[in-house]
């Protein structure tokens, strides 16, 4: 039974009724909280393997210059998805790592084409 003492209700096992709208609203805000980490999570794991790619180009490049900053530029990237996955980055930090990795991954990738050519 609810006692009401000073405007506050206590209740033994009553809880107010949640709309259907709310509970839609409240699965759809789940389903898209999940989405949004499974895909950081593929994305972090796609650094990882651009940056192994970045090193195998860089070894290709033919120059010494490019294979020692692909190579470097590589290892910094495996690192970094380790420190990423271990210290449990916010997502904010996540993403903009993630953002910063593929950019310059792919950069050196071009580059590093450009000159085995």
């Amino acid at each position: 039974m609810a006692a009401e003492h000073d405007g506050q209700v206590s209740s033994s096992g009553e809880g107010r009724a949640v709309s259907r709208g709310e509970v839609v609203r409240r699965v759809g805000w789940g389903a898209l909280a999940l989405s949004e980490a499974i895909l950081r999570t593929r994305l972090l794991q796609g650094v990882a393997l651009f940056s192994l790619i970045v090193m195998v180009f860089g070894a290709m490049a033919g120059n010494l210059v490019m294979t020692v900053v692909c190579v470097g530029v590589g290892l910094v990237g495996l690192v970094l998805f380790g420190v990423a996955l271990k210290r449990r980055w916010p997502a904010g930090r996540q993403w903009v790592f993630i953002a910063v990795v593929f950019a310059v991954d792919i950069s050196l990738i071009v580059v590093a084409a450009d000159l085995g050519r």
